[in-house]
């Protein structure tokens, strides 16, 4: 933030400089071998290996350690990753051989320091196992893992300044959970952390604390979880809603400003990897950098958001409703179910005209509903609907001229979801 509390845009944050001796300071902060934690946890998977038979991991902390100190190339190291992932995700002490191996990376790390390319993919594969120590730790609170985030993205200067500092506030805000207020589950805090993952765009931790959110809150007050259970299905799908809008202009042929297709798609495939290795529920995974991969892994998001948008429809509490059937609408549209997204749209009108909310909020809802459901019923030829529907659009207009009532934003916004 500036200092006089305004918060600052992206491209007014002055990004940290990569230091000239960036190796000796990661030397410095991350001598991983000889951490006490770090030796721990090596002691804990030498007893367990005595104990595992059959169900020994095919790579280890002590396999990922050798690699390391070899000098394993960046293919090697990130072909033995996933099965290290994939093991250690299945145990109670999961967190500690994560943040383990993100140490040891980044010792790997200091000691690089003529290939600065080896060191940036030893840093990122760094970054994604403390992220797992992160959410894989009792209520996703793991302040020795999240430090050390923050001082990768501190090292790594330029190419990451807005991770940076929402990192850091991620950071600040555990700590003040933790030491000041002495309470792990706040929900102040908890609100604070999913609106600073959505603003950094990182829609997976965002969607675990959500999860977490949720939990706390049926713990400990089951009527408050029964009022807002609708609301938190809601912005469940509205993290899912944000990525198919983004993903769908992506295969609109256009080059967006700034986009880098091949770097959207990585991401892609990183959330669709932890969702599906975290959830009974698969989405399909891009096979290729082509449309119509992307296409077929966005209709199996969609199938994901429409369950929370239902589950939100089923709330008494939701006030709601109208939004999240003009969505559902809106995806069915988008992937050629017409039929679908008109009968999305008849029931959102329905339910918003019986609505206790102000008539001068619900015009433009209403208006919005309306419009789409006239343009599906013109492209199929459905004219006697579409004039009738026109009509009331006409009325509408009328009415909201005279009450002065706003327009509504047409997509799901990043803003809305995360509060």
């Amino acid at each position: 933030r500036a200092r006089d509390g305004k918060k600052m845009s992206p491209s007014e944050t002055v990004a940290p400089k990569q230091s000239a001796d960036a190796g000796k300071l990661l030397a410095f902060s991350f001598n991983a071998r000889h951490k006490s934690n770090v030796a721990s946890v090596f002691a804990l998977e030498a007893r367990r290996l005595k104990r595992l038979f059959s169900r020994k991991p095919k790579v280890s902390l002590h396999d990922l350690e050798a690699a390391l100190k070899d000098s394993a190339s960046p293919a090697q190291v990130g072909q033995m990753m996933p099965t290290f992932v994939e093991f250690y995700s299945r145990t109670d002490s999961g967190p500690l051989f994560f943040e383990a191996a993100g140490r040891l990376l980044l010792e790997a790390a200091s000691k690089e320091k003529e290939e600065r390319e080896r060191q940036g993919f030893l840093l990122r594969e760094a970054t994604e196992v403390l992220t797992l120590a992160i959410q894989k730790s009792p209520k996703v609170l793991n302040l020795s893992a999240q430090s050390l985030l923050v001082s990768i993205f501190r090292i790594m200067g330029s190419e990451a300044p807005q991770n940076y500092y929402v990192e850091k506030e991620i950071h600040k805000e555990m700590l003040t959970m933790i030491n000041v207020k002495r309470d792990p589950g706040d929900f102040a805090s908890r609100e604070k952390i999913i609106k600073l993952y959505v603003q950094e765009r990182n829609f997976y931790e965002a969607l675990v604390h959500i999860g977490e959110y949720e939990k706390l809150m049926q713990a400990r007050s089951r009527s408050l979880y029964r009022q807002k259970k609708g609301d938190i299905a809601f912005r469940k799908a509205g993290i899912f809603q944000v990525m198919l809008d983004h993903y769908n202009r992506l295969t609109s042929g256009k080059e967006l400003e700034g986009v880098d297709r091949k770097a959207e798609m990585k991401k892609l495939n990183a959330f669709v990897a932890r969702f599906n290795r975290d959830n009974r529920v698969n989405i399909l995974p891009l096979k290729n950098l082509d449309n119509l991969s992307l296409h077929k892994t966005l209709n199996s998001m969609v199938s994901i958001a429409k369950s929370f948008y239902g589950e939100a429809t089923q709330s008494e509490h939701f006030q709601h409703k109208h939004k999240a059937y003009f969505f559902m609408a809106r995806n069915n549209f988008q992937f050629d179910n017409q039929k679908a997204a008109l009968h999305n749209l008849a029931e959102g009108i329905r339910l918003l005209t019986i609505s206790p909310l102000p008539q001068k909020q619900k015009i433009p809802e209403l208006l919005k509903l309306l419009e789409f459901q006239e343009m599906i019923c013109t492209d199929q030829g459905h004219q006697r609907k579409a004039d009738e529907t026109k009509k009331e659009i006409a009325r509408l207009r009328k009415e909201k001229l005279g009450s002065g009532s706003g327009a509504a934003a047409p997509e799901a916004d990043e803003a809305a979801i995360a509060s």
